[in-house]
């Protein structure tokens, strides 16, 4: 079977970013979370939330964010 799970969440260690982890063993321990949201390589400034993942097969994952440059949280 696939036992693969691939979650993501806002977060606001550094601001509000969006985070994603994956793990092997359905769900029982998880990769270290990398942030998803980012430009070129640093916290994308503003509100990032309401993260949404798809799988589109082979490990290949779309993570899509709502993001607000003024920084207010919904």
């Amino acid at each position: 079977g696939d036992d693969r799970v691939f979650v993501t969440w806002a977060d606001t260690r550094e601001g509000t970013q969006v985070y994603f982890a994956r793990s092997t063993d359905g769900g029982a321990t998880f990769a270290a979370a990398i942030r998803a949201s980012h430009r070129m390589g640093a916290p994308v400034p503003g509100a990032n939330e309401e993260p949404a993942i798809a799988y589109g097969g082979n490990d290949g994952i779309v993570i899509a964010y709502t993001h607000d440059a003024s920084g207010l949280s919904s």
